[in-house]
Protein backbone atom coordinates (compact mmCIF):
# COMPACT_ATOMS: atom_id res chain seq x y z
CA UNK A 1 0.00 0.00 0.00
CA UNK A 2 1.37 3.35 -0.90
CA UNK A 3 2.01 5.80 1.73
CA UNK A 4 3.29 8.55 -0.46
CA UNK A 5 0.43 11.19 -1.62
CA UNK A 6 3.12 13.91 -3.02
CA UNK A 7 1.73 16.94 -4.27
CA UNK A 8 4.92 19.60 -6.11
CA UNK A 9 3.40 22.27 -4.44
CA UNK A 10 4.75 21.19 -0.98
CA UNK A 11 8.20 22.45 -1.91
CA UNK A 12 9.93 25.60 -3.07
CA UNK A 13 9.32 26.70 -6.40
CA UNK A 14 12.77 26.33 -7.56
CA UNK A 15 11.99 22.38 -6.45
CA UNK A 16 8.28 21.89 -8.17
CA UNK A 17 8.01 18.67 -9.98
CA UNK A 18 11.26 17.46 -9.42
CA UNK A 19 10.87 15.33 -6.84
CA UNK A 20 10.87 11.47 -7.66
CA UNK A 21 10.33 9.86 -5.14
CA UNK A 22 8.68 6.21 -5.13
CA UNK A 23 5.10 5.70 -4.05
CA UNK A 24 4.96 3.44 -0.78
CA UNK A 25 8.26 1.61 0.47
CA UNK A 26 11.75 2.27 -1.00
CA UNK A 27 15.35 1.52 -0.48
CA UNK A 28 17.93 4.48 -1.00
CA UNK A 29 21.17 2.48 -2.07
CA UNK A 30 24.93 4.94 -3.42
CA UNK A 31 25.92 4.19 -6.35
CA UNK A 32 29.18 4.13 -5.69
CA UNK A 33 29.72 2.49 -2.80
CA UNK A 34 26.82 0.13 -2.79
CA UNK A 35 25.97 1.08 1.00
CA UNK A 36 22.24 1.61 1.50
CA UNK A 37 20.75 3.79 4.10
CA UNK A 38 19.44 2.09 7.17
CA UNK A 39 18.11 2.05 10.47
CA UNK A 40 19.50 -0.07 13.71
CA UNK A 41 16.75 -0.30 15.81
CA UNK A 42 17.10 0.56 19.76
CA UNK A 43 16.65 -1.82 22.32
CA UNK A 44 13.64 -2.15 24.86
CA UNK A 45 14.52 -1.99 28.43
CA UNK A 46 12.64 -2.88 31.24
CA UNK A 47 13.23 -0.02 33.53
CA UNK A 48 9.92 -1.39 35.94
CA UNK A 49 10.21 -0.24 39.65
CA UNK A 50 8.11 -0.97 42.90
CA UNK A 51 6.86 1.67 45.30
CA UNK A 52 4.63 0.81 47.84
CA UNK A 53 3.23 -2.46 46.64
CA UNK A 54 2.73 -0.99 42.91
CA UNK A 55 5.11 -1.39 39.57
CA UNK A 56 5.75 1.95 37.92
CA UNK A 57 7.99 2.00 34.51
CA UNK A 58 7.62 -0.30 32.67
CA UNK A 59 9.82 -0.25 29.41
CA UNK A 60 12.11 2.37 27.49
CA UNK A 61 13.02 1.78 23.97
CA UNK A 62 16.47 3.64 23.05
CA UNK A 63 16.28 5.67 19.97
CA UNK A 64 17.16 4.30 16.56
CA UNK A 65 20.22 5.33 14.95
CA UNK A 66 20.92 5.99 11.22
CA UNK A 67 23.89 4.21 9.35
CA UNK A 68 24.95 2.96 6.27
CA UNK A 69 25.81 -0.71 5.73
CA UNK A 70 24.13 -3.65 3.31
CA UNK A 71 21.60 -3.37 1.27
CA UNK A 72 20.15 -7.00 2.13
CA UNK A 73 16.41 -5.51 1.44
CA UNK A 74 15.87 -6.37 5.24
CA UNK A 75 13.17 -4.14 7.25
CA UNK A 76 15.56 -1.76 8.23
CA UNK A 77 16.36 -0.86 4.95
CA UNK A 78 12.73 0.55 4.03
CA UNK A 79 11.84 4.09 3.83
CA UNK A 80 8.50 6.13 2.97
CA UNK A 81 8.09 9.76 1.87
CA UNK A 82 5.36 11.40 4.04
CA UNK A 83 3.62 14.36 2.63
CA UNK A 84 1.35 14.49 5.75
CA UNK A 85 0.46 18.12 6.08
CA UNK A 86 2.50 20.43 9.04
CA UNK A 87 -0.55 21.67 11.20
CA UNK A 88 1.91 24.83 12.22
CA UNK A 89 3.24 25.77 8.79
CA UNK A 90 0.79 24.45 6.67
CA UNK A 91 2.67 22.66 4.23
CA UNK A 92 3.96 18.82 3.77
CA UNK A 93 6.68 17.82 6.26
CA UNK A 94 8.31 15.68 2.90
CA UNK A 95 9.82 13.58 5.32
CA UNK A 96 11.62 10.02 4.53
CA UNK A 97 10.76 8.07 7.22
CA UNK A 98 11.64 4.67 8.77
CA UNK A 99 9.33 1.45 8.25
CA UNK A 100 10.79 -0.77 10.19
CA UNK A 101 10.53 1.94 13.40
CA UNK A 102 6.96 2.17 12.73
CA UNK A 103 6.31 -1.32 12.34
CA UNK A 104 8.40 -2.75 15.28
CA UNK A 105 8.96 -0.04 18.00
CA UNK A 106 6.00 1.60 19.81
CA UNK A 107 7.81 5.08 19.53
CA UNK A 108 6.26 6.79 17.09
CA UNK A 109 7.71 7.78 13.23
CA UNK A 110 11.18 8.51 12.59
CA UNK A 111 12.91 10.21 9.74
CA UNK A 112 15.88 11.92 8.54
CA UNK A 113 16.63 14.78 9.96
CA UNK A 114 20.27 16.94 8.80
CA UNK A 115 22.45 19.22 11.48
CA UNK A 116 24.64 21.75 10.99
CA UNK A 117 25.81 22.70 14.76
CA UNK A 118 28.79 20.78 15.11
CA UNK A 119 29.47 17.27 17.52
CA UNK A 120 30.80 17.52 20.93
CA UNK A 121 34.67 15.77 20.44
CA UNK A 122 33.01 12.72 22.43
CA UNK A 123 30.07 12.82 20.70
CA UNK A 124 31.67 12.59 17.09
CA UNK A 125 34.20 9.92 18.51
CA UNK A 126 31.46 7.54 19.44
CA UNK A 127 29.31 8.20 16.15
CA UNK A 128 32.46 7.68 14.47
CA UNK A 129 33.30 4.30 16.34
CA UNK A 130 29.46 3.13 15.64
CA UNK A 131 29.81 3.91 12.16
CA UNK A 132 33.25 2.03 11.93
CA UNK A 133 31.89 -0.90 13.78
CA UNK A 134 28.60 -1.17 11.16
CA UNK A 135 31.32 -1.34 8.51
CA UNK A 136 33.04 -4.34 10.44
CA UNK A 137 29.70 -5.81 11.56
CA UNK A 138 28.65 -5.39 7.88
CA UNK A 139 31.69 -6.49 5.59
CA UNK A 140 30.42 -8.67 2.30
CA UNK A 141 30.52 -12.57 2.88
CA UNK A 142 34.41 -12.76 0.51
CA UNK A 143 35.72 -10.16 2.51
CA UNK A 144 34.37 -12.04 5.83
CA UNK A 145 35.75 -15.03 5.36
CA UNK A 146 39.45 -13.62 4.85
CA UNK A 147 38.99 -11.44 7.93
CA UNK A 148 38.08 -14.31 9.74
CA UNK A 149 40.44 -16.21 9.25
CA UNK A 150 42.92 -13.71 11.03
CA UNK A 151 40.82 -14.25 14.51
CA UNK A 152 42.89 -16.47 16.60
CA UNK A 153 41.72 -19.50 18.60
CA UNK A 154 42.38 -17.93 21.57
CA UNK A 155 39.84 -15.05 21.34
CA UNK A 156 36.92 -17.48 20.22
CA UNK A 157 37.96 -20.57 23.21
CA UNK A 158 38.39 -17.32 25.88
CA UNK A 159 34.56 -16.50 24.57
CA UNK A 160 33.17 -19.01 24.59
CA UNK A 161 34.25 -19.77 27.98
CA UNK A 162 33.34 -16.55 29.19
CA UNK A 163 29.72 -16.77 27.79
CA UNK A 164 29.50 -20.64 28.95
CA UNK A 165 30.35 -18.93 32.78
CA UNK A 166 27.50 -16.45 32.52
CA UNK A 167 24.72 -19.18 31.32
CA UNK A 168 25.34 -21.08 34.03
CA UNK A 169 25.14 -18.19 36.23
CA UNK A 170 21.94 -17.51 34.90
CA UNK A 171 20.45 -20.78 35.42
CA UNK A 172 20.99 -20.38 38.64
CA UNK A 173 19.58 -16.57 39.15
CA UNK A 174 16.85 -15.85 41.21
CA UNK A 175 14.37 -15.15 38.33
CA UNK A 176 15.46 -18.09 36.47
CA UNK A 177 14.71 -20.65 39.57
CA UNK A 178 11.04 -18.79 39.85
CA UNK A 179 10.38 -19.18 36.06
CA UNK A 180 11.07 -23.06 36.40
CA UNK A 181 8.72 -23.00 39.43
CA UNK A 182 6.40 -20.78 37.56
CA UNK A 183 6.20 -23.04 34.77
CA UNK A 184 6.11 -26.10 36.78
CA UNK A 185 3.60 -24.94 38.60
CA UNK A 186 1.38 -23.83 35.12
CA UNK A 187 1.84 -27.51 34.02
CA UNK A 188 0.53 -29.03 37.10
CA UNK A 189 -2.88 -26.96 36.71
CA UNK A 190 -3.32 -27.66 33.43
CA UNK A 191 -2.87 -31.22 33.94
CA UNK A 192 -4.91 -31.15 36.92
CA UNK A 193 -8.47 -33.28 36.86
CA UNK A 194 -9.98 -29.91 37.72
CA UNK A 195 -7.43 -27.39 35.68
CA UNK A 196 -8.23 -23.64 36.00
CA UNK A 197 -8.99 -23.03 32.04
CA UNK A 198 -6.42 -20.80 30.22
CA UNK A 199 -7.86 -17.40 30.67
CA UNK A 200 -7.12 -17.55 34.75
CA UNK A 201 -4.45 -19.84 33.51
CA UNK A 202 -2.95 -16.56 32.31
CA UNK A 203 -4.00 -14.47 34.90
CA UNK A 204 -2.83 -16.50 37.57
CA UNK A 205 0.75 -17.04 35.62
CA UNK A 206 0.51 -12.98 35.58
CA UNK A 207 0.35 -12.44 38.89
CA UNK A 208 3.23 -15.13 39.66
CA UNK A 209 5.22 -12.90 37.56
CA UNK A 210 4.87 -10.17 39.80
CA UNK A 211 7.85 -11.65 41.90
CA UNK A 212 10.27 -11.91 39.09
CA UNK A 213 9.94 -8.18 38.52
CA UNK A 214 10.78 -7.62 42.00
CA UNK A 215 13.50 -9.31 41.82
CA UNK A 216 14.93 -7.09 38.94
CA UNK A 217 13.60 -4.20 40.08
CA UNK A 218 15.89 -5.00 43.37
CA UNK A 219 18.60 -5.73 41.02
CA UNK A 220 18.69 -2.57 39.32
CA UNK A 221 18.75 -0.40 42.50
CA UNK A 222 21.53 -2.50 43.70
CA UNK A 223 23.73 -2.08 40.19
CA UNK A 224 22.98 1.61 40.54
CA UNK A 225 24.02 1.67 44.20
CA UNK A 226 27.47 -0.06 43.07
CA UNK A 227 27.80 2.85 40.08
CA UNK A 228 27.61 5.47 42.36
CA UNK A 229 29.60 3.65 45.11
CA UNK A 230 26.47 4.10 47.89
CA UNK A 231 25.66 1.82 50.05
CA UNK A 232 22.95 -1.13 49.39
CA UNK A 233 19.52 -0.46 50.91
CA UNK A 234 18.36 -3.75 52.26
CA UNK A 235 16.23 -6.29 50.40
CA UNK A 236 12.89 -5.32 50.09
CA UNK A 237 10.43 -8.34 50.92
CA UNK A 238 7.72 -9.39 48.68
CA UNK A 239 3.97 -8.98 49.31
CA UNK A 240 1.77 -11.15 46.78
CA UNK A 241 -1.21 -9.06 46.92
CA UNK A 242 0.20 -6.09 47.30
CA UNK A 243 -1.50 -3.89 44.27
CA UNK A 244 -3.80 -6.83 43.44
CA UNK A 245 -6.69 -6.16 41.34
CA UNK A 246 -10.15 -6.97 43.07
CA UNK A 247 -10.31 -10.15 40.03
CA UNK A 248 -6.53 -11.51 41.13
CA UNK A 249 -7.55 -11.50 44.83
CA UNK A 250 -10.98 -13.37 43.99
CA UNK A 251 -8.64 -15.65 41.64
CA UNK A 252 -6.10 -16.69 44.36
CA UNK A 253 -8.78 -16.95 47.44
CA UNK A 254 -9.98 -19.82 44.30
CA UNK A 255 -6.90 -22.12 44.08
CA UNK A 256 -6.59 -21.79 47.63
CA UNK A 257 -9.05 -24.11 48.20
CA UNK A 258 -8.03 -28.02 49.40
CA UNK A 259 -7.46 -29.88 48.31
CA UNK A 260 -6.57 -29.09 45.02
CA UNK A 261 -4.46 -26.78 46.02
CA UNK A 262 -2.08 -29.30 47.92
CA UNK A 263 -2.64 -31.69 44.76
CA UNK A 264 -0.86 -28.94 42.69
CA UNK A 265 1.50 -27.91 45.41
CA UNK A 266 2.57 -31.58 45.01
CA UNK A 267 2.87 -32.08 41.26
CA UNK A 268 4.22 -28.89 41.08
CA UNK A 269 7.19 -30.15 42.95
CA UNK A 270 7.56 -33.31 41.30
CA UNK A 271 8.18 -31.23 37.53
CA UNK A 272 10.59 -28.95 38.61
CA UNK A 273 13.72 -31.17 37.55
CA UNK A 274 12.02 -32.04 34.55
CA UNK A 275 11.36 -28.49 33.55
CA UNK A 276 14.71 -27.19 34.86
CA UNK A 277 16.19 -29.41 32.73
CA UNK A 278 13.98 -28.75 29.87
CA UNK A 279 14.64 -25.11 30.24
CA UNK A 280 18.51 -25.30 30.72
CA UNK A 281 18.65 -27.16 27.16
CA UNK A 282 16.76 -24.47 25.69
CA UNK A 283 18.84 -21.59 27.22
CA UNK A 284 21.56 -23.43 26.23
CA UNK A 285 20.56 -23.95 22.33
CA UNK A 286 19.66 -20.52 21.63
CA UNK A 287 22.94 -19.46 23.51
CA UNK A 288 25.22 -21.78 20.82
CA UNK A 289 23.30 -20.11 18.11
CA UNK A 290 24.00 -16.84 19.17
CA UNK A 291 27.37 -17.40 20.20
CA UNK A 292 28.83 -16.95 16.54
CA UNK A 293 27.42 -13.69 16.26
CA UNK A 294 28.22 -12.26 19.47
CA UNK A 295 32.08 -13.49 19.46
CA UNK A 296 32.22 -11.14 16.20
CA UNK A 297 30.76 -8.19 17.01
CA UNK A 298 32.78 -8.64 20.83
CA UNK A 299 35.74 -8.65 18.60
CA UNK A 300 34.36 -5.88 16.80
CA UNK A 301 34.10 -3.26 19.20
CA UNK A 302 37.26 -4.10 20.72
CA UNK A 303 38.50 -2.91 17.18
CA UNK A 304 36.67 0.05 17.69
CA UNK A 305 38.68 0.59 21.02
CA UNK A 306 42.04 0.10 19.46
CA UNK A 307 40.66 2.47 16.44
CA UNK A 308 39.94 5.44 18.18
CA UNK A 309 42.14 5.56 21.43
CA UNK A 310 45.37 4.55 20.22
CA UNK A 311 46.84 4.62 23.41
CA UNK A 312 44.36 1.64 24.68
CA UNK A 313 44.83 -1.39 25.60
CA UNK A 314 42.44 -4.98 25.65
CA UNK A 315 41.33 -5.78 29.01
CA UNK A 316 39.72 -8.81 29.16
CA UNK A 317 39.97 -10.21 32.49
CA UNK A 318 40.07 -7.34 34.74
CA UNK A 319 42.04 -3.84 35.24
CA UNK A 320 45.74 -5.23 34.79
CA UNK A 321 46.96 -5.93 31.30
CA UNK A 322 48.11 -9.76 30.65
CA UNK A 323 49.76 -11.65 28.50
CA UNK A 324 46.13 -12.53 26.59
CA UNK A 325 45.55 -8.88 26.80
CA UNK A 326 48.95 -8.64 24.76
CA UNK A 327 47.96 -11.03 22.70
CA UNK A 328 44.60 -10.37 21.80
CA UNK A 329 45.74 -6.69 20.74
CA UNK A 330 48.05 -7.70 18.15
CA UNK A 331 46.06 -10.13 16.66
CA UNK A 332 42.98 -7.35 16.66
CA UNK A 333 45.90 -4.79 15.09
CA UNK A 334 46.44 -7.03 12.02
CA UNK A 335 43.12 -7.78 11.72
CA UNK A 336 42.17 -3.65 11.34
CA UNK A 337 45.00 -3.30 9.65
CA UNK A 338 44.11 -6.12 6.76
CA UNK A 339 40.34 -4.60 7.00
CA UNK A 340 42.13 -1.02 6.20
CA UNK A 341 43.57 -2.37 2.94
CA UNK A 342 40.03 -3.44 2.24
CA UNK A 343 38.59 0.01 3.04
CA UNK A 344 36.98 -0.45 5.96
CA UNK A 345 38.97 1.77 8.51
CA UNK A 346 38.08 4.06 10.92
CA UNK A 347 36.36 7.48 10.23
CA UNK A 348 38.65 10.50 10.59
CA UNK A 349 37.73 12.68 13.32
CA UNK A 350 36.33 16.16 12.65
CA UNK A 351 35.50 16.08 9.08
CA UNK A 352 33.79 18.59 7.36
CA UNK A 353 29.33 18.24 6.73
CA UNK A 354 26.89 18.49 8.44
CA UNK A 355 25.49 15.15 10.14
CA UNK A 356 22.35 13.29 9.87
CA UNK A 357 20.64 11.04 12.48
CA UNK A 358 17.26 9.65 13.03
CA UNK A 359 14.74 11.91 14.95
CA UNK A 360 11.05 12.02 15.62
CA UNK A 361 8.39 13.02 12.79
CA UNK A 362 6.66 15.12 14.77
CA UNK A 363 9.13 17.38 16.11
CA UNK A 364 9.68 20.90 14.75
CA UNK A 365 12.98 21.86 12.93
CA UNK A 366 15.09 24.71 13.49
CA UNK A 367 17.40 27.29 11.61
CA UNK A 368 20.56 24.65 11.81
CA UNK A 369 18.48 21.27 11.11
CA UNK A 370 16.32 20.21 8.40
CA UNK A 371 13.93 16.76 7.31
CA UNK A 372 12.26 18.45 4.31
CA UNK A 373 13.70 16.27 1.27
CA UNK A 374 13.84 16.33 -2.53
CA UNK A 375 14.92 13.81 -5.00
CA UNK A 376 15.90 14.72 -8.79
CA UNK A 377 16.44 11.29 -9.90
CA UNK A 378 20.41 11.24 -8.63
CA UNK A 379 20.90 13.10 -5.58
CA UNK A 380 18.84 14.16 -2.57
CA UNK A 381 19.05 16.93 -0.98
CA UNK A 382 17.24 19.77 1.22
CA UNK A 383 13.74 21.27 0.42
CA UNK A 384 13.09 23.83 2.84
CA UNK A 385 14.85 27.53 2.03
CA UNK A 386 14.14 28.47 5.71
CA UNK A 387 16.84 26.22 7.49
CA UNK A 388 20.39 24.89 6.14
CA UNK A 389 20.85 25.90 2.90
CA UNK A 390 19.82 23.17 0.07
CA UNK A 391 23.86 23.63 -1.44
CA UNK A 392 25.08 22.07 1.74
CA UNK A 393 22.57 19.31 2.19
CA UNK A 394 23.76 16.90 -0.48
CA UNK A 395 23.55 13.42 0.93
CA UNK A 396 27.01 11.92 0.77
CA UNK A 397 28.43 8.79 1.80
CA UNK A 398 31.79 10.04 3.28
CA UNK A 399 33.37 6.90 4.85
CA UNK A 400 30.35 4.76 5.66
CA UNK A 401 28.99 8.02 7.04
CA UNK A 402 25.82 9.87 5.84
CA UNK A 403 26.25 13.48 5.62
CA UNK A 404 25.38 16.79 3.91
CA UNK A 405 27.88 18.57 1.79
CA UNK A 406 28.14 20.75 -1.26
CA UNK A 407 27.08 19.11 -4.30
CA UNK A 408 29.77 17.87 -6.78
CA UNK A 409 32.00 15.16 -4.75
CA UNK A 410 31.84 11.24 -4.29
CA UNK A 411 29.39 9.72 -2.77
CA UNK A 412 26.06 11.37 -3.90
CA UNK A 413 24.61 9.87 -6.46
CA UNK A 414 21.80 7.64 -4.86
CA UNK A 415 18.97 4.61 -6.50
CA UNK A 416 15.67 4.53 -4.88
CA UNK A 417 13.61 1.47 -5.65
CA UNK A 418 10.78 0.13 -4.91
CA UNK A 419 11.01 -2.19 -1.25
CA UNK A 420 8.76 -5.59 -1.27
CA UNK A 421 9.70 -7.63 1.57
CA UNK A 422 11.74 -11.27 0.65
CA UNK A 423 11.26 -14.38 2.38
CA UNK A 424 12.60 -15.38 5.58
CA UNK A 425 16.35 -15.20 5.86
CA UNK A 426 18.18 -18.55 5.88
CA UNK A 427 20.00 -17.21 8.75
CA UNK A 428 17.85 -15.21 10.67
CA UNK A 429 19.98 -14.57 13.47
CA UNK A 430 22.31 -12.87 10.69
CA UNK A 431 19.26 -10.53 10.46
CA UNK A 432 18.85 -9.70 13.83
CA UNK A 433 22.40 -8.87 14.08
CA UNK A 434 22.10 -6.18 11.32
CA UNK A 435 18.82 -4.45 12.77
CA UNK A 436 20.11 -4.51 16.62
CA UNK A 437 16.90 -6.80 17.53
CA UNK A 438 19.13 -8.98 20.01
CA UNK A 439 16.23 -10.77 22.34
CA UNK A 440 16.50 -11.07 26.15
CA UNK A 441 18.99 -13.55 25.41
CA UNK A 442 21.50 -11.23 24.05
CA UNK A 443 21.26 -9.04 26.29
CA UNK A 444 21.96 -11.77 29.32
CA UNK A 445 24.80 -13.07 27.08
CA UNK A 446 26.76 -9.51 27.11
CA UNK A 447 26.29 -8.73 23.21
Amino acid sequence: MSRSLFTPMALGAENQGMSKFPDGNFTIVNNETGRCVRVRLGKTKDVSDYREGTKYLQHVTTKPTLELGIPDNSPATAWWFSTINDGVERQPFNQIVNFAVDEYQNIGRYCVWMYTDSLSNNDDRAHSQEVYLNKLNNAPADLRAKLDALIPDEWNTWYAERNSRMVEHWKEAPQERLRVKITAEMEAWAADEEPLGAEKLAQLKAIREREIEHIEAQQRRDEEADRLRRRRKAPEPFDETAGLSEEDRALLEEIRLRPRAARIRSRTKELLPAVKERRNKDLELKWQRLLPVATLESWHRHCTVLGFYADGGIRLSGDYETPLDKRVAAAIRVYMEAASKEGIKPSVLGKSGARTKMYGCGASRGGSSTYRWVYDGTHIYGADSTAIPSERTYWTDEDGRLVGKNKGGPGQTWTLASWKPTAPAADPVRAVTLTGLFGPLGIVLGM
